[in-house]
C-alpha cells in the first residue's frame, strides 16, 4: 500500500517577506524542509508523516527565528497550511505555556495538547491580549491558515499584514522584544492588564519609563487620598502630570530622570521610585492595573515600613504572613521578628476578631477586601489600600499605604515562593535608596554587584560591589521562603587597607525590579533597591 504524502505550505512573514528563509517542519513522526521563495511562501512535500507538526522559520541572515504548527486533522490528510509570523509564534507560546523553540525541539511529548480546540483558544486568547493592548488586529482571519500577503515595494499587504506591522509598531514602541512577549503570553500568571502595561510606548532610552496612569503612594501627605494621587506620564513627551502641574522629565541615565520637583527611577516592569527635591519622602509609582479579587489569595512575605499610627512619630521596620482566601479574606497572619518564629494571631471573640502576636487588635473589617470601582486598587475597612501589581510575565505583588489609626506607612506583600540561587559572574546594577527617619538619607546610589561564589549546600552566595570592592553574603529562603538574609560583617575594601562594617539585613525581593529591605531588629532603616540596564 503507497505511503500518504502531505503537502506543508503557507507563508513566512514579520510584516515585510522573509525571502529565502530555511523552514524546518518536525511532525511526531516525520520531518522535512523547504525555503522559502521572494514572496515568503513555501511549499513541502512529506511522505509518511503523523500530525500534528511544529514549524521553525529561520531568516536568510540567521536573525529572525519564527515558530508555528499545523491545524490538527487526521494522519492520513494531504494538504496542511501553516503561516510562520510573530502572531503564529505567539499562538505557540500561548498553546504550549513555554518557549516555542522548547515545543518545536519536544513536539512529541507535547502532541496530545495540541488539538484543534486548543488550538482555537490559543488563537482567540491572542487576539484579545493584543487587541487590549491597541494592536490593530481586526479582520486578521486565521493565523495559520488565512490569507496573508505580505507587503511588497511595489503592493500593499493585506489585513493580516498590517496587523503584523501593528504588533511591530508596539514592540518596537514599548522597547519589547517578541521573546520578551512571548514569555508573558505563555504565562499561566500574566493577565490582558499586565501585558496591555508591558506593551505601553516607552522612552526611547529606558523602557522602564511607560506612558499611561501611575498610582503614586507617598505616606508623608495628610490623608489617603492625598496620598494615593493618580498622575499621567508621557513618555514620548517626557512628562509627568501631577496634582500641582505637568513637569519636563530630563533624562539623567540608567532610568533615572531629573525633574524640578523630584528624581525618577524606574524598574523595567514599569514600577518606579520618586525622590521629591523637598522632603525627600520616596514615593512609589505603580502602574495603574486592572485587578481581580481572587488574584490575592494565597500566602504573602509582607514588610511594612513607618510609624504604628498616625499620631506616632516613631517610625520602624516591620514583618509579617499573611493568607488570603479568593475573597480576599485574611485567614491566617503572623507578626515575625528578625528569624524567630513568627508570632501567630490568636482568634480573639469571634470568626471575626483577631489579636496579632504584638497584642494589636486586627477586626473582621480590617480582613475583607473591597474594590474600588477600576478595581485597580483595593480597599480594607481601616481604610488601608491595596495597590496590586503584575509584570509581564504574570509576577504579582501588592503595595500597600496605610493613613488610620492602626497603621501609617508604605508596605510590600509578595508570595512566599522559594527562589533560586544566582550564578558566579552574574552582574546586577541597581539604584540603591536608604531610608531613615522616612526620608532618602543622601543621594541614591548607582551599584553594582557581581556574584563572587555561589554554595548550593548552604543555599547562600557572596557578591562584591563594584564601587569599592566590599563583599557580603546572603542566604536565599531564609528566615522564610522568598527572603533572602545578610548577616552582620565586614569586608576589606580595593584598597587592602581600608575596612568597613554593615548591617544585618532582610531583603525581600520582589522580582518586577524592585527589592525591599529592612535591619532584623526592625529599627528606623529601611532600603528600596531598583534595577537597571
Amino acid at each position: 500500500m503507497p505511503k500518504t504524502t502531505t503537502t506543508f505550505s503557507g507563508t513566512a512573514a514579520t510584516g515585510a517577506a522573509m525571502s529565502g528563509a530555511a523552514i524546518s517542519i518536525s511532525c511526531t513522526k516525520g520531518s522535512g524542509s523547504a525555503t522559502t521563495a521572494a514572496n515568503g511562501s513555501y511549499s513541502a512535500s512529506l511522505t509518511d508523516v503523523t500530525l500534528p507538526c511544529a514549524l521553525k522559520a529561520t531568516s536568510a541572515d540567521g536573525n529572525t527565528v519564527l515558530y508555528s504548527v499545523t491545524t490538527p486533522s487526521a494522519t492520513a490528510s494531504t494538504s496542511q497550511t501553516a503561516n510562520i509570523t510573530p502572531l503564529t509564534q505567539l499562538l505557540v507560546a500561548k498553546l504550549a505555556g513555554t518557549d516555542p523553540a522548547s515545543f518545536f525541539a519536544n513536539l512529541n511529548a507535547a502532541a496530545s495538547s495540541v488539538t484543534a480546540a486548543s488550538v482555537s483558544s490559543a488563537q482567540t486568547a491572542v487576539l484579545n491580549i493584543l487587541s487590549n493592548a491597541g494592536v490593530n488586529v481586526a479582520n486578521v482571519g486565521d493565523l495559520l491558515v488565512g490569507a496573508l500577503v505580505p507587503a511588497t515595494s511595489s503592493s500593499s499587504g493585506n489585513a493580516y499584514d498590517v496587523a503584523l506591522d501593528a504588533l511591530a509598531g508596539v514592540l518596537r514602541s514599548s522597547g519589547t522584544s517578541l521573546k520578551e512577549l512571548s514569555t508573558a503570553v505563555a504565562s499561566s500568571d500574566a493577565t490582558p492588564a499586565s501585558i496591555t502595561t508591558m506593551l505601553a510606548p516607552a522612552a526611547s532610552t529606558c523602557t522602564g519609563l511607560k506612558s499611561g496612569q501611575y498610582h503614586a503612594l507617598d505616606k508623608s501627605l495628610a490623608t489617603i487620598t492625598e496620598a494615593a494621587q493618580l498622575v499621567t506620564v508621557d513618555a514620548a513627551k517626557l512628562t509627568i502630570a501631577l496634582n500641582s502641574g505637568t513637569f519636563a522629565l530630563t533624562d539623567a541615565g540608567n532610568c533615572h530622570f531629573t525633574s524640578s520637583v523630584a528624581d525618577f527611577y524606574f524598574a523595567k516592569s514599569g514600577v518606579g521610585v520618586a525622590v521629591p527635591t523637598d522632603n525627600k519622602v520616596p514615593v512609589v509609582l505603580v502602574p495603574s492595573q486592572k485587578t481581580a479579587v481572587s488574584e490575592f489569595a494565597g500566602t504573602w512575605n509582607i514588610l511594612w515600613y513607618g510609624n504604628h499610627d498616625v499620631n506616632s512619630s516613631t517610625q520602624g521596620v516591620g514583618y509579617a504572613v499573611q493568607t488570603r482566601n479568593a475573597g480576599g479574606a485574611v485567614t491566617y497572619g503572623a507578626d515575625c521578628a528578625a528569624l524567630d518564629a513568627c508570632l501567630p494571631w490568636a482568634d480573639g471573640i469571634n470568626d471575626q476578631d483577631w489579636t496579632d502576636g504584638n497584642g494589636g487588635s486586627h477586626h473582621g473589617r480590617d480582613t475583607v477586601i473591597a474594590g474600588d470601582a477600576s478595581s485597580t486598587w483595593w480597599v480594607d475597612g481601616y481604610g488601608t489600600r491595596l495597590f496590586p501589581f503584575k509584570n509581564g510575565e504574570g509576577k504579582l505583588v501588592v503595595f500597600v499605604l496605610g493613613k488610620n489609626s492602626d497603621s501609617n506607612g508604605l508596605g510590600t506583600m509578595a508570595r512566599q515562593s522559594a527562589t533560586s540561587l544566582p550564578v558566579v559572574n552574574q552582574v546586577d546594577k541597581f539604584w540603591d535608596f536608604t531610608v531613615v527617619g522616612g526620608a532618602v538619607s543622601g543621594s541614591p546610589t548607582d551599584t553594582t554587584m557581581t556574584i563572587q561564589t555561589v554554595d548550593a549546600a548552604t543555599s547562600s552566595y557572596t557578591r562584591k560591589r563594584g564601587s569599592d570592592g566590599r563583599v557580603d553574603g546572603f542566604t536565599i529562603n531564609k528566615p522564610r521562603d522568598g527572603l533572602r538574609y545578610k548577616p552582620a560583617g565586614s569586608s576589606v575594601l580595593n584598597d587592602g587597607i581600608t575596612t568597613v562594617n554593615y548591617r544585618a539585613a532582610i531583603v525581600m525581593p520582589l522580582g518586577i525590579g524592585i527589592s525591599v529591605s529592612g535591619v532584623p531588629d526592625g529599627r528606623d532603616s529601611f532600603g528600596i533597591s531598583v534595577t537597571h540596564p
